[in-house]
């Protein structure tokens, strides 16, 4: 039931490929579809929804940014995303937007739903 769901578009794991969903998880390397899916999921009511704050990476055993094996700070540029190799997808103005949607609307019914199928 939503009450103890937990829901999200990607975690640590799997958008490395490792777990479920191989190489169909929708991941920050495609932003748009990203932004697209968390969308949705900020929008739906149902579940707790759990949002990503990754960093960019080239193999699936990658760590995080670091310094001789200590892990760097998160650089925040001056339109509040994150630099130094951070990704912080829960700091785009898009999925930011939609936080505030979804804090805004929580407790209210979904109404006029619509599917084609």
């Amino acid at each position: 039931p939503s009450s103890t769901a937990v829901v999200f578009v990607d975690n640590h794991d799997n958008q490395r490929g490792h777990g479920a969903g191989g190489a169909s998880i929708i991941t920050h390397k495609d932003s748009r579809l990203y932004k697209m899916a968390t969308a949705f999921l900020l929008a739906h009511p149902y579940g707790y929804a759990r949002l990503m704050s990754s960093f960019f990476f080239d193999h699936s055993d990658q760590g995080p940014p670091n310094t001789n094996g200590d892990t760097n700070g998160v650089s925040i540029n001056s339109d509040g995303t994150c630099g130094g190799g951070w990704v912080c997808e829960h700091r785009w103005r898009q999925v930011k937007n939609m936080v505030k949607f979804r804090n805004l609307v929580t407790g209210e019914s979904l109404q006029n739903w619509w599917d084609n199928g």
